[in-house]
């Protein structure tokens, strides 16, 4: 047959599916050796992968067929070892098979079984998965893993059994010792696990055995009940309810000191879940079995009947409406149910919401936005049409960004056209920017929304408030199309100037979207090359900024500019280059003469540049090319893993690392959980030796450990001072002064620093007083520094006199 249509029909034996693969896969797959030997008579390739980098051999581990596997092995066409783009070797595929004779096959002929898959699955997790028992039975005999051996998610081969939905595998597992009591990087347990599984025995199986409370939480705080709701299981959901698990779930984040390192959000309860799937049955079974609370609320302040709403199920809706939802709640942006079904999209959930009668059509959200803005959004030309029918206005204006519902459609050119016939919209209200839609429009790259509202009158000689014209904006398209509409219509001079004295060939070379053509267009229409901005920017200066290779080096090669050309704060193109972070854009100035002597208007070299940048790469480059160090540069801006590279560090920079009294500049510029590197620069730049920052880090890695380190280092100090920067910092230092973790036998200086950060809502007020009441009967805290404008009205007499505060 395969023979019958290459002749009869002159296919390419060699024509590629959707999936990059040609016949000879599926030739492969269905293990014919005569339909693969037929596909090669004819000239089917071997060399080819499809779109996962799965080779044939992949292919033959996968059929399990013993024959396909030996026809691809003693073709010698791959390594045995060969990887897909997961990194896994036909071993895996052949494992996932169930085959021991497939399996047998690949390990004669040495496939490694030390591999391990891009997400940290072992040969292990891979016959767990499997569900197939004398699999898993070969590879535990074969000593290659530890039972326990963990993939990058933290989850042991015990997981990937339970998901199989394999009973016996789970047991033999467990009988070789796998462990019950693991839990994986998102807190989630094997309980959790069955429910995603959704497989009922797997779950009465660990409920029977005991290991886990029914409402186990995760680090999401979601119980395993809400794993079998995503399953869709009816079964699953109706077990655990059995078994005592809640429909109401506890946000419990306020109970917890370290706000920065805690990621329990309340994100709804069951029934959110529930309705948000439109599974009536498990949405039916929670209220009535599990006695949910419909009109619970997440930490958007929506009920499930938002969700039911976003859904789209009129069903769904219904049955919440019967058992006591209400209608008249807002969500924490004061958008209504109304709003909701506008931005789904979903005409007949709109229909059957006005049809209800409980808002009006232009209902106002907090940002001033009806249900039009939403549905607009949403890009369904249906619900737009419904809600104009209905009374919907076109000329409110949010109070967000000053948008009517026209300026939002921008790309959508039925939506438009449905706002100006339909609405009367006005096509030239301006927004806060004094940008009509038209701006908008240019924007979005509809040469046909742009059409549309020119037509009905958009204006074209309309400037935006940063005097920027139409032109200005084409010339940010990503379309040179765009850019060439405007040319054409001659609205505009091609040198006209917004406010910066910038030309539309400005905005041009900054395009990260579209290449020199755009440029191109530009000149050859009279755009000239010789203009400076307000700043004494030239376009030489814009091209380095960007850091693209090809405008660059057009620019250079037109030789419209010096290569040391200044602007009015002195700095050349190669400032710019620097701070873009292409070291290939930085070789091309140096290449084209660029000098590296030059100081600008604040005296900084280009080595301070590239010190204060964020680029390691950039700052070893410059170092490579200057006998010298900006290490201590790289510190005050708080560059971590620069100052952590010790290839950057010759002998004398060792000696310049800052000391004790400047470690509250490094304290400055770490808010909440610290990184690896950043712990690393803390032990070093102390002026102490090396220590493994996995201590720190496994420790916290938060205020409390960075305290911890001082206590074991700082042994000579007198003083500990520690700058205060954000609320988040503070209390944590709070917390730990009221856990007793504070007392580590040295005096400390907390001092406030005058940051914005700690002016809001009273914060500011709050740290004076706490320090007060809570300090100043601990001999550990010798002083409390802060601004003097400060103090009044948060201190107190008593407080200013009791010789805890210093006024700086």
């Amino acid at each position: 047959m395969i023979e019958f249509w290459i002749i009869k029909e002159d296919y390419d034996v060699n024509v590629f599916d959707k999936r990059n693969r040609t016949p000879l896969f599926n030739a492969v797959k269905s293990g014919s050796i005569a339909a693969v030997i037929i596909l090669l008579t004819y000239g089917a390739k071997t060399d080819v992968v499809d779109e996962d980098g799965v080779t044939l051999l992949h292919c033959a581990g996968k059929s399990g067929k013993v024959e396909m596997l030996e026809f691809w092995i003693s073709s010698g066409d791959y390594d045995v070892n060969v990887q897909d783009k997961w990194k896994r070797t036909p071993l895996f595929n052949a494992v996932k098979s169930g085959s021991i004779e497939a399996l047998l096959i690949l390990l004669i002929n040495e496939a490694g079984t030390d591999v391990v898959d891009k997400d940290g699955k072992t040969l292990l997790h891979c016959a767990s998965e499997s569900g197939k028992v004398e699999m898993l039975e070969f590879w535990i005999s074969s000593g290659d893993y530890d039972v326990n051996v963990k993939d990058k998610k933290n989850r042991t081969p015990l997981f990937n059994a339970v998901k199989s939905g394999s009973i016996e595998a789970v047991d033999i597992l467990l009988t070789n010792g796998a462990r019950a009591d693991v839990v994986d990087e998102d807190g989630k347990t094997l309980l959790h696990c069955a429910g995603e599984s959704g497989k009922v025995e797997m779950f009465e199986y660990w409920i029977e055995r005991g290991d886990y409370d029914v409402n186990v939480k995760d680090k999401r705080k979601r119980t395993p009940l809400f794993d079998a709701i995503k399953s869709g299981s009816i079964e699953a959901v109706d077990i655990l309810l059995t078994n005592g698990a809640r429909t109401d779930v506890e946000d419990t984040h306020k109970d917890h000191v370290f706000l920065s390192s805690c990621s329990q959000i309340n994100e709804g309860t069951p029934l959110h879940c529930a309705s948000e799937t439109g599974n009536n049955k498990i949405i039916e079974l929670l209220i009535t079995k599990g006695k949910a609370d419909v009109n619970a609320v997440d930490k958007n302040n929506k009920t499930p009947l938002f969700n039911a709403v976003k859904s789209g199920s009129i069903k769904t809706v219904d049955i919440l409406l019967t058992n006591g939802a209400r209608t008249d709640v807002v969500d924490e942006d004061g958008g209504t149910l109304l709003h909701c079904a506008g931005e789904s999209g979903k005409v007949e959930m709109l229909e059957f919401l006005i049809k209800r009668g409980d808002y009006d059509v232009n209902v106002l959200d907090e940002d001033n936005r009806t249900p039009l803005f939403n549905a607009v959004k949403s890009g369904s030309v249906q619900a737009v049409d419904k809600l104009l029918n209905r009374g919907a206005r076109t000329d409110v204006v949010d109070t967000k960004n000053g948008s009517t519902p026209l300026h939002i459609a921008a790309d959508n050119a039925k939506i438009i056209e449905l706002l100006i016939t339909k609405g009367n919209a006005d096509v030239n209200a301006v927004d806060e920017d004094d940008k009509t839609p038209l701006f908008h429009a240019v924007q979005s790259d509809s040469i046909e929304a742009v059409d549309i509202l020119i037509t009905n009158g958009a204006r074209t000689d309309i400037v935006d408030e940063n005097g920027e014209t139409l032109l200005h904006c084409a010339s940010e398209s990503s379309k040179v199309e765009m850019l060439e509409f405007w040319i054409k219509r001659e609205d505009f001079d091609v040198n006209v100037k917004d406010k910066k004295n910038r030309t539309p060939l400005f905005n041009a070379v900054e395009n990260d979207m579209i290449s020199i053509e755009a440029v191109d267009i530009l000149l050859t229409n009279g755009a000239r090359a010789d203009v400076v901005d307000k700043d004494g920017e030239t376009l030489l200066h814009c091209a380095s900024e960007s850091g693209k290779v090809e405008m660059l080096e057009f620019w250079i090669k037109r030789g419209d500019y010096d290569v040391n050309v200044k602007n009015k704060k002195k700095r050349t193109p190669l400032f710019h280059a620097i701070d873009s972070g292409s070291i290939e854009a930085v070789d091309i100035l140096l290449t084209n003469g660029a000098k590296t002597d030059v100081v600008d208007k604040n005296g900084e070299t280009l080595l301070h540049c590239a010190g204060q940048s964020r680029n390691v790469e950039m700052l070893k480059f410059w170092i490579s090319k200057q006998n010298e160090t900006s290490l201590l540069n790289a510190v005050d801006s708080g560059n971590g893993e620069a100052v952590d590279d010790h290839s950057l560090r010759p002998a004398s920079a060792r000696n310049h690392l800052p000391q004790m009294d400047n470690l509250e500049t490094l304290f400055m510029n770490f808010e909440g959980n610290l990184t690896r590197e950043q712990v690393t620069i803390v032990y070093e730049s102390s002026g102490l030796s090396f220590v493994d920052s996995m201590v720190c880090l496994s420790e916290g890695p938060t205020l409390e450990s960075i305290l911890s380190m001082l206590n074991q280092k700082m042994i000579s100090a007198e003083m500990v001072r520690v700058t205060i920067r954000s609320d988040h910092i503070w209390h944590d230092i709070l917390g730990l002064y009221k856990s007793g973790n504070l007392d580590f036998g040295k005096q400390l200086c907390i001092e406030l620093n005058d940051a914005p950060a700690i002016d809001a809502g009273g914060v500011r007020r709050q740290i004076y007083t706490t320090v007060y009441n809570e300090f100043q009967c601990n001999k550990h805290v010798m002083l409390f520094t802060g601004p003097s404008h400060s103090l009044s009205p948060a201190c107190t007499p008593e407080a200013r006199s009791s010789g805890l505060f210093k006024i700086l």
